[in-house]
């Protein structure tokens, strides 16, 4: 119950964590990671570049590497029910279902 209470608390600062530019939550991928939309539309990408300013982080990845900043834009889902698509950019690995993004893995530390 401890370790359920930690993981809560680390949730909430990580989701109100508060952007230099405004006085406001994060809670976009482009506030959050305003590199991605550059490098996406670098990697020739631009329909998921024009995704981030309105998608919203739904939740912080589950894995348990102390850390981790990777997140989730929609509800978890098993993998092998849909297949999906990886598109690695710079220190990102964005995860396309139908071409709408999941899941943002962030490979830095």
């Amino acid at each position: 119950m401890a370790q359920d209470l930690r993981r809560s608390v680390l949730v909430l600062d990580y989701f109100a964590e508060r952007s230099n530019l405004e006085d406001t939550l994060v809670t976009t991928v482009a506030q959050r990671l305003p590199d991605l939309e550059r490098l996406l539309l670098e990697a020739g990408r631009p329909d998921l570049a024009e995704q981030l300013t309105t998608l919203e982080i739904r939740g912080p990845c589950e894995c348990s590497v102390e850390g981790c900043e990777s997140f989730y834009t929609q509800a978890p889902m098993k993998r092998w029910f849909r297949r999906g698509r990886q598109v690695p950019v710079g220190d990102y690995v964005v995860d396309t279902i139908d071409g709408e993004i999941v899941f943002v893995e962030v490979l830095r530390h």
